[in-house]
């Protein structure tokens, strides 16, 4: 057994080696491990910079369990690690995630009105912005950061207008957030992609929220925790449920990969549907899907390295 600092009751991992080439299908989603294949899944995952995933057989690499986690195998709740009342888990890889692109990306699974709370925060105590993906008020929220404002300004556009912006902007904190049903018994997808002038959050593949950053990557370092963060210094267990894998990537994943490890193109399209609902079929007040949109909205996107804007 070994310890991370300040986290009692963290167990030693054994390392799961990755899935040959060629390998045969997995089984199905119901089953608690990725619907695709193998090898597609772990040619996404190959050049990731950490990943901490739990394999078919409850074999656990990358994660340290603290408090009341366990390690469940392939089944009906797993394969996973599982989180009870205290139960958090460390992802071991000391993450350093800095400059224009990179993307986040957990699977997971709720259980008995579990799914509130932090999901993934900083094992900082005293970083204020530490909880870096929740549910809050059946809503899943990431926060970014980036540079302070200070630190990017004029001194004389500071003391003019920069020191009189909102709390977040000055500290270079933009959240995005939507409504989202995770209850019941399916695993979940989210991922986070940053692309420098794009920030996505995406649920099950489906991208729910969007916005346009200024500066790079700040502050997403560990040691990082999941299940679990800091509110005012204390220790506060979020997620009740079942985590199989955390995967950070210093690059922006493409649609078809951000798809492939979401269950497939079908499943994407499924849930999408079920998510924002069908396209309008009038013009008349149109509006895109989706959530905090509203009819008459300019509609910035980036696309093939290319920004739009649709009026």
């Amino acid at each position: 057994m070994t310890r991370a600092p300040g986290h009692p009751q963290t167990h030693a991992i054994a390392l799961a080696p990755s899935p040959a080439a060629g390998s045969a299908e997995l089984p199905r989603a119901e089953r608690g491990v990725l619907p695709v294949r193998i090898d597609d899944a772990w040619r996404v995952l190959s050049d990731a910079v950490s990943v901490a995933c739990v394999a078919e057989d409850g074999t656990v690499s990358g994660l340290g369990l603290c408090g009341g986690a366990t390690t469940v195998a392939a089944g009906p709740d797993g394969p996973g690690a599982a989180l009870g009342e205290d139960g958090y888990l460390i992802v071991a890889d000391q993450v350093r995630i800095t400059g224009m692109q990179m993307t986040l990306y957990m699977r997971v699974r709720c259980r008995d009105g579990g799914c509130r709370g932090a999901l993934l925060a900083s094992a900082d105590p005293a970083d204020r912005s530490g909880t870096l993906l929740e549910m809050r008020d059946g809503r899943l929220v990431y926060t970014w950061r980036t540079t302070p404002l200070r630190q990017r300004v004029t001194a004389e556009w500071w003391e003019s207008v920069g020191q009189h912006a909102g709390a977040d902007f000055r500290d270079g904190v933009l959240r995005l957030s939507a409504p989202i049903d995770a209850e019941g018994d399916g695993w979940h997808e989210v991922i986070v992609r940053f692309a420098g002038p794009n920030l996505e959050l995406f649920w099950d593949g489906v991208p729910v929220d969007e916005e346009w950053p200024h500066g790079s990557i700040e502050g997403l370092r560990g040691p990082l925790m999941v299940g679990a963060g800091y509110v005012d210094g204390q220790l506060v267990p979020g997620l009740r449920g079942t985590v199989q894998c955390v995967a950070f990537w210093q690059r922006a994943l493409s649609d078809e990969e951000i798809a492939c490890l979401c269950g497939g193109p079908e499943r994407v399209a499924r849930r999408e549907l079920e998510i924002l609902g069908p396209p309008r079929a009038s013009m008349q007040y149109w509006k895109p899907r989706g959530h905090n949109v509203f009819a008459g909205d300019c509609i910035p996107f980036w696309h093939d390295g290319v920004f739009h804007l649709f009026y």
